[in-house]
C-alpha cells in the first residue's frame, strides 16, 4: 500500500518519527491512522506525533518529536547543547523554545521568541545556534557547568565572538559577556582548575594547548617553562604512561623545564604547586604571589 511505504520513507528521514499532518498529506486517512495505531504500527509519542513500528527513541528522535509536537518551536537549552555535542545532557527532559507554552510529557517548553538568525538546523532538527544556546544556558547553569560548556565551545571553534555579541543584543547575559576576549583554551576541568590556581596565586597566564607533536597543556615561552596536568582517566594506561615520559624527555632535551602535576596536586596542594611554578619560572621578581601562596 502506497501510504505505508511513504510513511516508512518519511520515518527513516526523521529518526523513525512522523506527524499526523505528514501522514494525512501523504495520503493516509484518519481511519487508516487509527487502525495502524490500534495494530501497534504507530506509537504515539506526543499528541499528533508517532514513532513508526517501535517505542524506543534515540535522543535525536526524542528531540525531533518534541519540536514537531510544539508548534513553531526549536530545540534549546540543555537539549540544544547536547545536540551541538557540548559537555551537557538533558536527562531525558527535552527543552524547546516556542511562541506559546506547551504541555507535553517530558518536555520543558520555554515560552519566547527566537529570531531567525538565532535558529538553524543540525542533523535535521531545528535548534538554536551555538551562540543562542550558550546565552540560554548562561541563564540556567551553575558557574562550573557553564564554564566547561563555554570552554568546550571555544576549543571546538564554535565560540564565534561576533555572533555571541550580536546575539547578546537580543538576549543579554552578563555572565556570558565576561568570556568575550578570553582566548585561553583548555580541554579538561583539571586544566581549568590549574588556570584558576594561576590567577589566585599571581602566576602570569600561560599559553595553553600549544604545539602539535608534542602538544603541551601550559607553556611560558619567555621562561621556557612547561606544566602538564595529568588526570587519572586520561593518563592511567600503559600507552599514556610511556607517552608522558617520551614527551617529557623530548621537551627537556629542548632546554625546557617540565613540571607535571596530578589531580591531587592541583586540588589538594595548590600552595605547593604555585610555589614551585613561581620558583621554576622566576616570576617572583616581577609578580608577587599572594601570602597564601608563600606560606
Amino acid at each position: 500500500m502506497r501510504h505505508k511505504s511513504t510513511a516508512g520513507d518519511l520515518a527513516r528521514r526523521q529518526y523513525g518519527i512522523v506527524t499526523r499532518q505528514q501522514l494525512l498529506a501523504a495520503g493516509w486517512s484518519a481511519s487508516g491512522i487509527a487502525r495502524d495505531r490500534q495494530a501497534g504500527r504507530l506509537h504515539e509519542v506526543h499528541a499528533g506525533v508517532y514513532a513508526v513500528g517501535h517505542r524506543a527513541l534515540t535522543d535525536r528522535a526524542r528531540w525531533l518529536a518534541a519540536v514537531l509536537a510544539c508548534k513553531g518551536s526549536v530545540l534549546s537549552h540543555r537539549s540544544a547543547g547536547a545536540l551541538w555535542e557540548l559537555p551537557i545532557g538533558d536527562n531525558g527532559l527535552t527543552h524547546v523554545i516556542a511562541p506559546t507554552r506547551h504541555r507535553r510529557r517530558r518536555v520543558d517548553s520555554h515560552q519566547g521568541a527566537v529570531a531567525d538568525r538565532d535558529r538553524t538546523t543540525r542533523h535535521g532538527i531545528p535548534v538554536t545556534t551555538i551562540a543562542r544556546t550558550l546565552v540560554d544556558l548562561s541563564h540556567s547553569l551553575d558557574d562550573e557547568s557553564l564554564h566547561r560548556v563555554i570552554r568546550e565551545a571555544q576549543f571546538r571553534g564554535g565560540f564565534d565572538e561576533a555572533r555571541v555579541k550580536e546575539t547578546l543584543t537580543r538576549r543579554p547575559s552578563a555572565r556570558l559577556r565576561t568570556y568575550l576576549g578570553v582566548t585561553t583554551l583548555t580541554q579538561t576541568e583539571l586544566e581549568d582548575r590549574f588556570l584558576r590556581l594561576c590567577r589566585r596565586h599571581g602566576i602570569p597566564t600561560p599559553t595553553t594547548q600549544y604545539g602539535t607533536r608534542p602538544r603541551v597543556d601550559f607553556i611560558w615561552h619567555e621562561q621556557r617553562l612547561v606544566v602538564e596536568v595529568d588526570g587519572w582517566e586520561a593518563h592511567r594506561t600503559r600507552v599514556a604512561f610511556q607517552q608522558d615520559r617520551t614527551t617529557t624527555n623530548a621537551l627537556q632535551l629542548q632546554g625546557l623545564v617540565v613540571l607535571r602535576y596530578t589531580h591531587d596536586d592541583v586540588t589538594l596542594r595548590p600552595r605547593l604547586v604555585a610555589a614551585q611554578v613561581l620558583s621554576a619560572g622566576n616570576f617572583s621578581s616581577t609578580h608577587s604571589a599572594p601570602s597564601s601562596a608563600r606560606r
